[in-house]
């Protein structure tokens, strides 16, 4: 044994910590949302993170990517760094943490058919019967005997789950040609220019008066949500 994790072990171990590090995430949003704007919530934060991402680029001098990695890199920045973050934001301030965390269940399972698609598998028909049960099962829970039931913010969660969903996918395509963490830093780097403007715009409306608890909650999902929770993963 000489005391070393199996790979097994340390997968399970990192998955456990990516896990940890995302489930925060939603409770964490609705706290900022309370006295930061959503645009601030869920898009600054991509800014926080992409300062961190790039110094790391810099600093173990990773290459450019490629032209066509960086059109995939864009959509992995549409989908994980833009549209879940900020659809989740909107959706957060009408629904509950916990009625979003039900609906968000369903991520994996639609990153599964989403990376099926992309890469131009054939599941078999079970798989696209369990993917279709699972992800019903869990919606008409969530709409039909949860606390809140079926709002007008549940149409805002389920894009982010949808644009999570492209965003993880293309990733792990990604994840192969320029390594795991490269993937999500390359994707906070390339967008965070596009996201001076309105995070700016909505810091000059609305200001960025908050208490420690909302600032709290903002450096969460900044630098794990948005950064560190995606190294385990990887």
């Amino acid at each position: 044994m000489g005391g070393r994790l199996s790979s097994d072990s340390l997968g399970l171990i990192l998955g456990i910590l990516a896990v940890a590090g995302f489930s925060v995430t939603l409770p964490a949003t609705r706290v900022a949302i309370i006295y930061l704007d959503p645009m601030i919530v869920g898009l600054g934060r991509a800014l926080i993170a992409a300062f961190f991402a790039g110094m790391l680029l810099w600093l173990t001098r990773q290459p450019w990517p490629t032209r066509s990695q960086f059109k995939g890199l864009l959509l992995v920045a549409l989908g994980v760094v833009v549209g879940f973050p900020l659809f989740s934001a909107f959706a957060l301030q009408e629904l509950s943490a916990a009625h979003g965390a039900v609906i968000v269940g369903i991520v994996p399972m639609m990153t599964a058919v989403v990376g099926a698609i992309m890469l131009h598998q054939r599941p078999s028909v079970g798989f696209w019967l369990v993917s279709a049960f699972g992800s019903g099962l869990v919606l008409w829970f969530s709409f039909g005997t949860g606390a809140d039931g079926l709002q007008r913010a549940d149409g805002y969660l389920l894009l982010a789950c949808l644009a999570g969903a492209v965003g993880y996918a293309k990733g792990g395509q990604l994840a192969s040609d320029i390594g795991g963490w490269q993937v999500i830093c390359w994707a906070l780097v390339i967008v965070a220019p596009f996201l001076l403007l309105p995070v700016g715009w909505s810091v000059v409306e609305h200001g960025l008066e908050a208490p420690l608890s909302g600032w709290l909650a903002f450096a969460y999902v900044s630098l794990v949500s948005q950064f560190f929770a995606f190294f385990p993963t990887q």
